[in-house]
């Protein structure tokens, strides 16, 4: 009776999870330094401005045929006595897509970590990237 209890507990809980991980394993993301319109994969960017030529962002594979939303949401490094942590954080809507889609970010270039959150459709979480901005000898 005990075994057969775990085993529905853990068949229910399976089914609650695996659409969250099949979902986003569904629409696969790429993240890094963007080149010719190609991601290079990185999770460490140099702190150089756009106006420099170097570009990065994320790239996600969209299923072809029917249009989905793309969405972010972006947290800042922590301002040294700032508390609010709101005011870090921020959301942009990339509108419908289909295919691949890439999007070039500019969301700023000082040094520390962050974390980018891709949403795609209802806000379904398919990518959440932690990655840190270095100081950069030299920039493109």
């Amino acid at each position: 009776m005990k075994n057969d209890m775990k085993a529905a507990i853990v068949a229910i809980s399976l089914g609650l999870v695996a659409p969250c991980v099949a979902h986003a394993q569904y629409f696969p993301v790429k993240f890094g330094e963007i080149h010719d319109g190609a991601v290079t994969p990185t999770l460490t960017l140099k702190n150089c401005e756009p106006s420099t030529g170097y570009a990065y962002g994320f790239e996600i594979a969209l299923p072809p045929g029917q249009s989905h939303i793309v969405r972010v949401g972006f947290m800042a490094p922590t301002i040294p006595g700032e508390q609010c942590t709101s005011c870090r954080s921020f959301t942009d809507d990339f509108g419908a897509h289909t295919g691949r889609f890439v999007k070039t970010l500019d969301i700023g270039s000082e040094v520390g970590a962050r974390t980018l959150k891709v949403f795609v459709d209802d806000w379904k979480l398919v990518s959440q990237i932690d990655y840190t901005v270095v100081p950069s000898k030299s920039c493109p």
